[in-house]
């Protein structure tokens, strides 16, 4: 579960995410459990088991 997004901007102590296009929220840095990279191995996994 949780949100996935964008992160769009990072501040001292909150983040700016986008979800979907033209809606961004912010949430508390220590709110963000795990960061999925473009390049990580393991984002490649996570979309493959999304789409299936």
């Amino acid at each position: 579960g949780g949100i996935y997004g964008t992160v769009s901007e990072v501040k001292d102590k909150s983040v700016m995410v986008e979800i979907a296009p033209k809606t961004v929220v912010e949430f508390t840095r220590m709110s963000i459990h795990n960061v999925i990279r473009d390049d990580d191995d393991s984002s490649k996994d996570s979309k493959d088991k999304q789409q299936s």
